[in-house]
């Protein structure tokens, strides 16, 4: 058994990025996704920013039709819900991000009960990315599953 203890985590500053998307919060995000002190700053940072990097690249095209309807903020784009989608997007950057982190944190054992921990944790690596790609898919309107005969 070994005991690692977390390191105190200090405050982190919102990430800066497109003005029209939400404000991520280092700071959320280690509190909703259960990140504790183990992980750097600099390492959370830099997953946060991969993922919000991903997340805009994948909806671009989106956010510049709502932009074009008027909107400049995300919240404004639904007003009669303006929780939905910001939610929508922290959800995907934050489960992009927790993905990233996982999958960066699998190498650091090399004995064989490091290994074994590592493929058990392959398959949440699967499911934060599925949720990343669901939230995406929710916040464009689209199937969260695509079928095809064989």
């Amino acid at each position: 058994m070994s005991f690692i203890a977390p390191a105190p985590t200090t405050p982190e500053a919102d990430l800066p990025h497109h003005p029209f998307w939400p404000a991520i919060s280092p700071a959320d995000f280690r509190a909703v996704m259960n990140v504790d002190g183990t992980v750097t700053t600099p390492r959370l940072v830099f997953a946060l920013t991969e993922a919000v990097v991903t997340i805009n690249n994948d909806l671009k095209a989106w956010r510049e039709a709502a932009q074009g309807s008027g909107a400049t903020t995300l919240a404004e784009v639904d007003p009669g819900d303006p929780v939905r989608l910001p939610f929508l997007y922290r959800r995907a950057v934050f489960e992009r991000a927790k993905a990233d982190l996982m999958e960066r944190m699998i190498g650091y054992s090399a004995t064989a009960d490091g290994q074994k921990r590592a493929e058990a944790q392959e398959p949440a690596i699967d499911d934060h990315y599925r949720n990343a790609l669901w939230a995406v898919r929710d916040m464009l309107g689209e199937c969260r599953t695509t079928v095809e005969l064989i």
